[in-house]
């Protein structure tokens, strides 16, 4: 079911709508602006989150959630392992943040999603947002602790690569997964990361301080990870492996060997800023 419009037109729809329980595909593409003609009293958030009749049977079969913030548009996309079910939404980024200009993930919005998606056995949650610094320890933890079945967090990043690879980035989300309730937590996948010595040494504590609490991280996912050139990539690659469970991945069609890290100076292809996977 595919249905574009205003959110403050739209919801009378969706509210009126009942779908079967089961496997079901819903793409909504809100559009509007904020000096558009409405009520004022009302947060368009409240009304473009997943809220009303028609998502009641199809959140409880989601369990991936991700949040894009990216380009001057938000997509929020949930589904299941199989892609058997699936929902997205896309609108301007000031309809999702009720503001105009650079767009700002307080912690308002935040547990406005969670609370959207409360229904739903999610295991694994993606963010990808310019400025992941502003997402607070609290706010990471917050997530942790609300679904239990959580166990892989996606951090996507952006923007140029020096600004990549500050570890600032990383902080807030780190100090997260040393929190008892991200205990849980066994998958990291960090996408579009620039790895430099800072940013490396963030991830080889993260390692050690879950391994000394008894709960190790299973598994690191890099995704299109490149490292700078003055970083011995073969050391660096062993020394993760004696820590976890190591998967490299970048473009397949690429002539370079599988599961090696590449420096800065072999990097060609998408710039990380519209690229997508799951």
């Amino acid at each position: 079911m595919d249905l574009a419009g205003r959110p403050w037109i739209l919801t009378h729809v969706l509210g009126q709508v009942i779908i079967p329980s089961g496997y079901f595909h819903i793409f909504m593409d809100y559009y509007g602006t904020l000096d558009e003609d409405r009520d004022l009293s009302i947060d368009p958030l409240e009304l473009i989150l997943p809220r009303q009749l028609i998502f009641r049977s199809l959140l409880p079969h989601c369990t991936v959630l991700a949040l894009v913030i990216n380009g001057g548009f938000t997509v929020v996309s949930a589904f299941d392992q199989s892609e058997s079910c699936s929902l997205s939404l896309k609108m301007l980024d000031e309809l999702f943040f009720n503001a105009p200009g650079a767009p700002t993930l307080t912690e308002a919005i935040w547990m406005s999603l969670l609370d959207a998606f409360s229904p739903s056995p999610l295991s694994h949650f993606c963010l990808e947002y310019p400025s992941p610094q502003n997402v607070t320890t609290h706010m990471w933890t917050a997530l942790f602790g609300r679904f239990s079945d959580l166990d892989y967090v996606e951090a996507r990043f952006s923007g140029s690569m020096p600004e990549r690879g500050t570890v600032s980035l990383l902080e807030n989300l780190f100090a997260a997964l040393r929190d008892p309730a991200a205990h849980r937590i066994r998958t990291l996948e960090l996408v579009f990361l620039a790895l430099t010595s800072e940013t490396i040494g963030a991830i080889m504590d993260l390692l050690c301080d879950r391994a000394s609490m008894g709960a190790p991280l299973e598994r690191l996912v890099f995704v299109v990870c490149f490292c700078e050139s003055s970083l011995d990539v073969a050391a660096l690659k062993t020394k993760l492996e004696s820590s976890v469970n190591l998967t490299i991945w970048y473009d397949e069609d690429t002539d370079t060997a599988a599961d090696e890290f590449r420096t800065y100076d072999t990097m060609s292809g998408p710039s990380g800023n519209a690229w997508w996977r799951v």
